[in-house]
């Protein structure tokens, strides 16, 4: 049992045997466990009054000797045998399962509370006997549980694009899709993949995440001739279920270009690539190899079913400034090969004007990076403009 259980248990064993059983028949009590600090000990404490006050001073119910806290920082409020959470205009902001709140939220068993990087689960006791039986019995799965329901709902995953531009014209032609959130904890793609893969999750995640990218794409001012570079997960190799899920969004958005991109490192063998791609022609969705070069080139499959897109991994980009000709001349071979295979070319990572003088040289077709736009928010995308580069 974790740290988390065992001091849930004892606390409600502790209660349990202080109190006569008459006394507890039907009788529901509600307590927090969890940490004042993120590396600190656990710690569990009973909601005790009707308004139930969390805060850094000293006579507070909760009391949190911790520098993100506020001195009074949020209550949790008892309302017909409802527990309701409220921030008292707190610096850092109180979280609810990730989400922070602006007005009185209703608490359930299970929810996770963030007071600045306080973190606490809450738990209904229900003693009907003097063993108590708790609805958690391990604080850390319950963690997990609702962190992932949440990171699956409408508002879990937060696309962020980045634009990728057209060499000859410098026009932007689209952009790539990447995950993010806004739950405390999940705000990277590894840290949301994490928590997914607890739940063997990660195809479901990741359709999740394109599904949601598209939406927020189509219904922004962005035309719908603009493609939207998409990620797969590297355990997507079932083409079937992988076309499903793309099938599904072509049909909810006909109109939208769309590009699905297939890490080098989960390149599938070529009847599958030969399939995958014969079945995308026909709902209008191309294909785009990621980070080309990362790890064992398969220059076998690409030469047998070249993509639409071949994006080189970021390693290609880094050090041109300083690259001996050898490298260069061997990078301008690469990438004369593949777009004689009919694909375009795209260099990823490039930051600087002289990286991206260099790319041109080089004959990549597209390129991507911070030098043309960071990763931004759909309602931000007004904003993105392509460098002033001189061709």
């Amino acid at each position: 049992m974790s740290e988390f259980a065992s001091a849930l248990v004892q606390s409600a064993t502790d209660r349990a045997e202080a109190v006569s059983y008459d006394s507890v028949v039907n009788k529901a009590a509600w307590v927090l466990a969890g940490r004042a600090e993120p590396k600190g000990p656990t710690s569990t404490i009973d909601i005790v009054s009707h308004k139930f006050v969390i805060g850094r001073r000293s006579n507070s119910d909760l009391h949190l000797p911790n520098a993100t806290v506020s001195g009074q920082h949020a209550e949790i409020l008892t309302i017909n045998g409802q527990l309701f959470l409220k921030d008292l205009e707190s610096r850092n902001g109180t979280f609810l399962n990730g989400r922070r709140i602006k007005s009185a939220a209703l608490l359930e068993a299970g929810d996770i509370l963030h007071f600045g990087s306080a973190m606490y689960t809450l738990a209904a006791v229900c003693a009907f006997t003097t063993t108590p039986t708790l609805e958690l019995d391990s604080a850390h799965s319950v963690i997990s549980e609702v962190l992932f329901k949440n990171l699956l709902s409408d508002s879990g995953i937060i696309p962020y694009f980045q634009p990728i531009i057209r060499y000859s014209d410098m026009e932007i032609i689209g952009y790539e899709a990447l995950a993010r959130s806004a739950i405390v904890g999940l705000e990277s793609p590894a840290d949301m993949f994490r928590v997914a893969a607890k739940h063997s999750a990660e195809i479901q995640l990741s359709q999740k995440c394109r599904s949601v990218a598209i939406r927020e794409l189509t219904d922004s001012h962005i035309p719908e001739t603009m493609n939207c570079f998409l990620n797969t997960h590297p355990n997507e190799l079932d083409p079937e279920e992988l076309i499903q899920s793309l099938v599904a969004i072509r049909e909810t958005y006909p109109d939208r270009g769309m590009t699905i991109e297939i890490h080098e490192s989960a390149v599938p063998p070529v009847d599958f690539l030969r399939s995958l791609q014969e079945r995308l022609k026909e709902i209008n969705v191309q294909v785009a190899y990621d980070d080309f070069g990362a790890g064992q080139t398969r220059v076998v499959e690409l030469m047998e079913t070249p993509p639409d897109v071949v994006k080189f991994d970021i390693q290609f980009v880094r050090g041109l400034q300083v690259a001996s000709q050898q490298r260069l001349n061997s990078t301008k071979a690469l990438v004369k090969m593949i777009k004689d295979l009919g694909a375009l070319t795209l260099a990823e990572g490039v930051e600087t004007v002289m990286e991206s003088e260099i790319c041109i040289d080089i004959g990549f077709d597209l390129a991507q990076g911070y030098l043309f736009g960071r990763p931004v928010a759909v309602a931000e995308l007004e904003q993105v403009q392509v460098a002033d580069i001189e061709k």
